[in-house]
C-alpha cells in the first residue's frame, strides 16, 4: 500500500479539520542494485457530520533491508490497520467512537498491532516465506480534533507541533535504534510487545508528520536530538501555501524527495507524511 489515500465522507460532512497527503521514493541504494524499495505508507480520513468527528489516520512502515520480502510486511501492515479503521467506522456508531481518545488506549493500539502481526505471519506461510523475511517498522498516527494518538513499533519519526503559540516542535517518541547502526525492533521480532511505544495528546495539534528513518540524516539535527525545524518548517508551509493546488501537492513532496539535496545524504528509500489542521467550517 504505497501512495495510498483513502476518504469517506458523509453527504452532508464539513471539510476534515485535517489536511494530509504524502509521498514514499525508493532509496538511491535499492535503484543502484535493482531492488524495490520496502516503505508503504497510508492516508485514510473519516469525515463525520461534524468537524468533531472527523479522522486522520496515518500510517507508515518500513521492510527491513536484511529480510528477503520486507516490502510485503510493510504492505501488509498498513493494509491491515487501514481495514480495521474502515471495518470500525463501518459498524453501528463505529466512527462516533473510532473520533475519540478512548478508541485508542494502549491497550487497544497493542491489539492493533498484534492483528497486523498475525496477518503478517499468515501470510509469509502463502508467501512460502518464514515470518522474519517479512520483518517491517510500523508507525501510526490518528489526529483527532482534540487528540492525538502516536504508536509505534521500530525507527520511525513522528514530529507534532503544539497550538501553544510557541511553535515548537516535538517527538512522539525517541528513535528505537539497538546498540549497532542500522538496528531497530520489527513487528515480527520476538520482543516487539516490550519496544511499542504509545503516546496520546490530549490537546489540539497544529502540523503532524510520520517518516521513516531514511530521512533521520536531515530531519533530525543530530547533536540535539530535536526535530530540525530548518528542514521541516518550509514543507509545511508549502503545504499551506494556497498558491499551490492541492492536486499538485503530493506530486510536489515526491518531487523533493527525489531530489539531489536528498539524495546526496539520504541512501535509503524516503516516505514523509504531512498533515496540518485546518480552519473547521460548517456548510450554510
Amino acid at each position: 500500500m504505497n501512495h495510498s489515500t483513502g476518504q469517506n465522507q458523509d453527504s452532508k460532512s464539513h471539510p476534515t479539520s485535517w489536511q494530509a497527503f504524502g509521498a514514499s521514493v525508493t532509496g538511491r541504494g535499492h535503484l543502484l542494485q535493482n531492488k524495490p524499495g520496502e516503505d508503504r505508507f497510508a492516508v485514510y480520513q473519516w469525515l463525520g457530520n461534524d468537524p468533531a468527528g472527523h479522522l486522520t489516520v496515518m500510517i507508515c512502515a518500513d521492510g527491513a533491508g536484511s529480510a528477503a520480502r520486507s516490502w510485503a510486511g510493510a504492505w501488509m501492515a498498513c493494509r491491515v490497520v487501514v481495514q480495521a479503521v474502515q471495518e470500525r467506522i463501518g459498524s453501528r456508531a463505529g466512527h462516533s467512537e473510532l473520533t475519540s481518545p478512548e478508541a485508542w488506549t494502549e491497550a487497544r493500539v497493542k491489539r492493533l498491532f498484534e492483528r497486523a502481526r498475525r496477518r503478517i505471519h499468515s501470510w509469509s506461510k502463502i508467501l512460502n516465506a518464514k515470518p522474519g523475511d517479512l520483518a517491517t517498522t510500523l508507525n501510526l498516527a490518528v489526529l483527532g480534533r482534540d487528540f492525538s494518538s502516536f504508536t509505534q513499533v521500530g525507527d520511525g519519526l513522528i514530529g507534532y507541533q503544539v497550538q501553544d503559540g510557541q511553535n515548537g516542535w516535538h517527538l512522539a517518541n525517541q528513535p528505537d535504534q539497538g546498540e549497532f547502526a542500522g538496528e531497530t525492533t520489527f513487528l515480527t521480532s520476538p520482543n516487539w510487545l516490550d519496544q511499542i511505544r504509545v503516546r496520546t495528546i490530549y490537546e489540539p495539534l497544529e502540523r503532524v508528520f510520520v517518516s521513516t528513518d531514511g530521512l533521520l540524516p536531515v530531519i533530525l539535527d543530530q547533536s540535539s536530538a530535536q526535530i530540525h525545524r530548518p528542514f521541516v518548517d518550509p514543507l509545511f508551509s508549502a503545504l499551506e501555501s494556497r498558491a499551490i493546488d492541492a492536486n499538485l501537492k503530493e506530486a510536489s513532496l515526491t518531487r523533493f524527495l527525489q531530489s539531489d539535496r536528498l539524495k546526496s545524504r539520504c541512501d535509503d528509500d524516503l516516505t514523509l507524511i504531512l498533515a496540518n489542521r485546518i480552519q473547521d467550517s460548517v456548510d450554510g
